[in-house]
């Protein structure tokens, strides 16, 4: 398994709630890429999915998963410049 601390982030997602980087990679991971997401990709992404659900503190994904969970950060087209979107984009690529 391939762990990540689920920091806070200095970005509100709704109102008044502080975004975790499980947040960030929630909406990493459901962003379609270009030309849909494959059935391959439907079957790993939900999986990394219901493993953002169930952190707390730490993120795990599974290790056969991490290149898929890195190529869809990389593809995230952001709306917004942010530090701490950068700090967390760093953090992914250690893994």
């Amino acid at each position: 398994m391939a762990t990540l601390e689920n920091k806070k982030v200095n970005i509100e997602f709704e109102k008044g709630v502080q975004a975790t980087y499980a947040d960030l990679s929630k909406a990493c991971l459901n962003n379609t890429p270009q030309g849909g997401f494959s059935s391959e990709q439907v079957v790993r992404r939900i999986r990394m999915l219901e493993a953002l659900d169930a952190s707390e503190e730490i993120i795990e994904i599974h290790d056969e998963d991490v290149p898929a969970f890195k190529q869809a950060v990389r593809s995230m087209r952001w709306i917004s410049l942010h530090k701490d979107v950068a700090m967390y984009i760093s953090d992914v690529e250690k893994m």
